[in-house]
Formats: structure tokens, sequence, C-alpha cells
């Protein structure tokens, strides 16, 4: 498993460049990919209620009358 330590994305094993590709063709920012046999898993948050969600856009569209 190869991964990017500035953005943390993560490749499988059959990666075709040494240069996180992401982060080249996003920010044009050449960063090394980290290889590691077993990388310790975060666990998944929870998710939680938000205001910055699909649902909470239509209701402040609704809450102001646009349709």
């Amino acid at each position: 498993m190869y991964s990017c330590e500035r953005c943390d994305t993560r490749f499988g094993r059959h990666v075709a460049s040494e240069v996180c590709p992401r982060c080249l063709a996003r920010d044009g920012v050449r960063v090394p990919l980290t290889f590691s046999l077993l990388k310790e898993q975060s666990p998944v948050p929870t998710p939680t209620r938000s205001e910055d969600g699909l649902e909470a856009a239509v209701r402040r569209g609704l809450a102001t009358g646009a349709r």
C-alpha cells in the first residue's frame, strides 16, 4: 500500500508513479509516496448532522422562498 503524507490518499501496489498523482494534478506539487505493508486504519467516523450538507442547503432555500 502506498500513501501520500500530504493529502492522505492511499494507492494500491500498482501505482504508475513514485509521486502522488493527486497532488501533482491538483496542486502541481511532487510529493513522494510512502510504502507500508500494513498501515493502521483509523476508525470510520460516525456521521453527524451538520448545517453544511445538501439537506441543510435545501432547508435554507425553502426558508428563503427559493424554488
